[in-house]
Order: C-alpha cells, then sequence, then structure tokens
C-alpha cells in the first residue's frame, strides 16, 4: 500500500462529509444546488444535487430524507417538461440504490485493480444518461413540443415546485426591461405579473416575516397544523424550496424558531378571533369530559384533554381543549373554572366529577360561590351491565387500561392476517346457542338498526360485529377496526374486544388462554342475544 491507500482508508467515515473526499471529486466533480435549468437532469446531475443536501449542515438531512426530497425536486422538472414520470417513492428508491452502488465503489477503492476499474468505469457511463424515471404511459414530446415548452415556461405555464404550486401568467409588462418599480406601481390594469424569483420571495421568505401589504399566512400556517406538520419537516421543506429557487437564506431567515413563533402568533389570533365572535343570546350549558389524545404533530405518547363545551339553543361552540397537568378533580375544576364565568354545567358521573371530597363539581362550586343543578350524563347506564360481567368472567383490570389481554390485542394486531378470521358459528358451543330462529331474529334487529343514523361511532361499529360474528354479510363489507388505547372508564370498548378477540382467536391467529377464552365466549354471547336488543 501506498500513501494514498491509507489516506482513502482513513476517508471510509462518511459522516464527515462526502464532498471533501478525494474520490468523489473523481467521480462527481462537484455538488450543485439545483438542477440544470430546462432540461431533464441527468444521473450525474442529480447525485449531484443528492449530495448537496445530504451534507448540508443546516438541514442535517439522513440518507432516506435526502432521496425523498431531491426525488421530490425532480418529479417537478419532470412535470415541468410535459413528461409523466412515477411516483415520487420509486424516485427515491432510484436515488438510494445509486448511492448504495456509489459507497461500495468507495468502499473498495483502496484496493483499486481491473475489476475496481471496470466497475467504476461503468457507473461513470450511467452517470452521464438522463435519468429515466419514466412512467409507462409517458409520450416523450417532440423537438417543436420541447421548444414551445422552454419558451411557456417563462408565461403561462403552470410551475410547479416541491410543497408550493407557483403560477405565473404571460404579460406584455414583463417583456420590457425597463420597465420600474414606479410604473408597476401606477399600472392598474392588473396586467403586471411577478417573476420566478419575486414569487418564491413572496411564498416563502413572507410567509414567515410578512408586513401589511404582504400575503396572510393564517391559511398557511393553519394547514400545518392541520397536517401535523412537525417544526423539523417544515422547516426542511422551506430551506429546500428556497436552495432550490436559489434564494438567500440569511436573508430569509427561516429557522425552527421563527416557524414556532409564527405558528402560535396564528394560532393566538385565531383563538382571540372566536372568542371575540362568540356572543350567546341564550342560556347556555356547558358540557366538560377528558379525553387522551396524540400530541399536535401526531407524535409520542397519548396526554390528557379536557374538553369545555357549551351548548345553547341552535349553538355549540368548543370553549377549550388544554392539557390537564393531571386527572384529578381539582385540575379539572381549575381548568373549567377558567373557561367559565357563569354558565349551566353537565358532567358524565365519574369520581372525579361527582366525588363529594375531591369532584371537580365540588371544587366547581365552591369556585363559583354557589350550588349548581346536576345535570348528569347517563349515555353510558346501559353499558355498566356488560363491563362487571367483563370483569367477573374474564378479567378484572386495576390501573387505566381495559385489560392486559386488550392491551396484547392492540399491541398485535399490525401483524395480525384481518383475514383469518371465524365466525361464531363455527364454534360448537356458540352454534348450538345461536340457532337458526335466534340469528335471524338478531339479524333482523341490527339490519333494521343499522338503517338508521346512529349517535356514536362505536355503536355502529359494534353492530356491525355483531352481523360478522352470526356469520352474516355485512351491508359495508367486512372491515375490522384497528383497537385503540382505550380508558376502563370506556365501557363499551369491552364489548367491541371481545367480538373482536374471540373470532380471530378462533381461527387461532390471535393466541389466547383457555380460560379467557372461554370467558370471553359467554361475554359474546350475553352481548349478542341479550344485550344488542332493548
Amino acid at each position: 500500500m501506498n500513501a494514498n491507500d491509507f489516506k482513502r482508508l482513513e476517508d471510509l467515515d462518511f459522516i464527515r462529509g462526502l464532498s471533501d473526499m478525494p474520490f468523489w471529486e473523481e467521480v462527481f466533480g462537484k455538488t450543485e444546488a439545483d438542477f440544470p435549468p430546462e432540461v431533464l437532469p441527468t444521473t450525474l446531475d442529480v447525485m449531484r444535487v443528492f449530495f448537496d443536501r445530504l451534507n448540508n449542515k443546516t438541514l442535517k438531512l439522513n440518507e432516506q430524507e435526502a432521496a425523498r426530497l431531491v426525488s421530490v425536486q425532480l418529479v417537478c422538472r419532470w412535470h415541468d417538461m410535459e413528461r409523466k414520470p412515477i411516483r415520487w417513492n420509486h424516485v427515491a428508491a432510484k436515488i438510494r440504490a445509486l448511492y448504495g452502488t456509489y459507497r461500495k465503489l468507495y468502499a473498495s477503492s483502496y484496493r483499486g485493480g481491473v475489476t475496481f476499474d471496470k466497475n467504476l468505469a461503468l457507473f461513470k457511463g450511467e452517470l452521464a444518461a438522463t435519468m429515466e424515471i419514466a412512467s409507462p404511459n409517458d409520450i416523450p414530446p417532440t423537438r417543436s413540443e420541447k421548444r414551445m415548452a422552454v419558451n411557456s415556461a417563462r408565461g403561462s405555464k403552470a410551475w410547479r415546485r416541491t410543497g408550493l404550486q407557483i403560477q405565473a401568467r404571460a404579460s406584455a409588462s414583463l417583456t420590457e426591461e425597463s420597465d420600474t418599480a414606479s410604473d408597476r406601481d401606477d399600472d392598474q390594469s392588473g396586467s403586471y405579473t411577478p417573476d420566478d424569483e419575486e414569487i418564491v420571495q413572496t411564498g416563502i421568505g413572507v410567509l414567515l416575516n410578512p408586513t401589511p401589504s404582504e400575503i396572510d399566512v393564517t391559511s398557511v400556517m393553519t394547514s400545518l397544523d392541520w397536517g401535523k406538520i412537525s417544526l423539523s419537516d417544515a422547516f426542511r421543506i422551506l430551506v429546500s424550496l428556497s436552495q432550490a429557487a436559489k434564494l438567500d437564506l440569511k436573508k430569509l431567515k427561516i429557522s425552527r424558531s421563527s416557524i414556532y413563533r409564527k405558528r402560535c402568533k396564528v394560532r393566538e389570533t385565531e383563538a382571540a378571533s372566536i372568542r371575540a365572535g362568540f356572543k350567546p343570546d341564550c342560556v347556555l350549558t356547558v358540557h366538560m369530559d377528558g379525553k387522551k389524545t396524540l400530541p399536535l404533530n401526531g407524535k409520542g405518547e397519548k396526554i390528557e384533554r379536557q374538553h369545555v363545551l357549551v351548548t345553547g339553543k341552535d349553538l355549540s361552540q368548543l370553549l377549550a381543549s388544554n392539557i390537564l397537568p393531571s386527572g384529578s378533580g381539582k385540575a379539572i375544576a381549575t381548568e373549567v373554572l377558567a373557561q367559565l364565568d357563569k354558565y349551566g354545567l353537565s358532567f358524565d358521573t365519574t369520581s372525579t366529577n361527582t366525588g363529594w371530597r375531591t369532584g371537580a363539581v365540588k371544587f366547581i362550586e365552591d369556585g363559583l360561590g354557589r350550588t349548581v343543578l346536576y345535570l348528569a350524563c347517563r349515555h353510558h347506564a346501559l353499558e355498566i351491565i356488560p363491563k362487571h360481567l367483563f370483569d367477573a368472567v374474564v378479567e378484572k383490570s386495576s390501573g387505566p387500561d381495559i385489560g392486559k389481554t386488550c392491551k396484547r390485542l392492540e399491541t398485535e394486531w399490525k401483524t395480525l392476517d384481518k383475514t383469518k378470521y371465524l365466525p361464531a358459528t363455527d364454534d360448537a358451543y356458540c352454534k348450538a346457542v345461536l340457532t337458526a330462529e335466534v340469528t335471524e331474529r338478531i339479524s333482523k334487529f341490527v339490519r333494521h338498526s343499522l338503517e338508521k343514523e346512529q349517535i356514536r361511532g362505536d355503536y355502529q361499529y359494534f353492530l356491525e360485529l355483531v352481523l360478522i360474528f352470526i356469520g352474516e354479510t355485512n351491508p359495508k363489507g367486512v372491515h375490522f377496526r384497528p383497537p385503540i388505547a382505550l380508558n376502563s372508564a370506556r365501557f363499551m370498548g369491552r364489548i367491541i374486544y371481545c367480538l373482536t378477540i374471540f373470532m380471530f382467536g378462533l381461527s387461532g391467529e390471535f393466541v389466547v388462554e383457555d380460560d379467557v377464552r372461554r370467558g370471553i365466549r359467554d361475554v359474546t354471547l350475553f352481548v349478542v342475544t341479550t344485550y344488542v336488543e332493548p
């Protein structure tokens, strides 16, 4: 080995940045922030942009994330050139495959030899060709069509960009280089259309630092919240767009903190607007209930939120859905009192609400300085019966979850084959109970109930499961919803879990102990033959 061979061995650490390696310069030459304009990029162009994203210390992308960004950018370029590409995720897979080939070549570069030189020459030959990502139904345009596409790219054609669609119209004023800013301001005909850089500047830079004369970003930030796009993902998208448009990131001042501040400001403004516009002229009743929900970005563990809702004559308004430090009665009362002045009150009958010492209602009465009318919600009353039956014959949970068997179904659900289930009529014991007369009676009642609108989604799903359980055909087809983590206070969850566990346990797809299976069988038979009908 010579000195250069030892140098290549030291450079095998890819984390330090591949653009500084001698072998990288030998194969690719240099990195590029964007593809060459108005042409379909070659494989070399794509890899140069890919490594530019991968080695960008601001973006801090891994291999998969960099491939995704470049693939979306490449698909957009193909659309700009009036071509039909394959899906972006397939393009990302091709980019990652090329990256894998490069890494193998680099790892063997210190050895050299005839085989290495041959493989390197073949790889360089592939880089020189246009990266082919055409869809099977893609028809390449003729030379005249290409020329027309290039000429129209600066005018009437819709320009696609990553995560942002920018549309510019052809204008006679743009063809005159002598137009000044004052001429554009005086032009009242509406014929002026900003160029590409101005559009992108307005769409990205002003997105984070708007002035009164600029665009309103409220709907944009609201869409980010609805789409559950995290700060990191939003930051990467905006930075990638800016680099693709060759904008100065220092002037744009894009950062995670600026995006966070803008989103918080929009949320506060929207909330203040809703509160200011809510002026009821009738007596209101306040409803409160705690729910475990995912964070706003859809990631992480579920958190406890206290929903406060008011209703009146032809009126319904959500007041708040804030995170509680705990599920205690005092925490609930503190949250409700923060949202109320002098409203009526309704609640469900869990001990955290109705406890005479530490219940939320007791603290609310203390805070208001008067007694309140107890309008207790009783829509769970009939669910208490199967709840106690489940605790007696299956398993009783001492924690907040329903039980360990139900928890295991939730964990193993993704690995189960949803087509491998058996109705109860395939079990000898159940078949003796579910006679033809009983099955016909249940089926008639359930189908008639499904024709009506159910007040809750879990009631609708329960009726559909009953049909599948007795071997009937569901009008909407057989569909099993994924089980979710339910609190022990959600009584209907026990019924749904039992029906699902028994049918998948009967086929052997979900393994259940014999004693637990017998208990679940008894619960399901009681629910189907007795509980489902009034």
